[in-house]
């Protein structure tokens, strides 16, 4: 399984939403508070083996944000 279906499992489960409504066109932290993203953020981590920089959790307000930022820490 391609790691952005991973991000995906992972937001539409802290979310309680059909996996099929994450996509690049959408902001979907309208659909989050900042303990939701957060938890986004956690749960990522503990999935890719990764540590998120502060600055780079700011960042990743959207799918499309998390899937490009996320490239560059398992490219690293």
């Amino acid at each position: 399984m391609k790691f952005e279906q991973k991000v995906k499992q992972i937001i539409s489960k802290l979310l309680e939403i059909d996996i099929n409504e994450i996509n690049d066109n959408d902001d979907n932290s309208l659909h989050w508070d900042s303990l939701t993203h957060i938890k986004i953020i956690v749960a990522l981590e503990e999935k890719f083996g990764v540590v998120i920089s502060p600055a780079d959790i700011i960042k990743m307000q959207s799918y499309k944000n998390m899937i490009d930022k996320l490239k560059l820490y398992l490219e690293s």
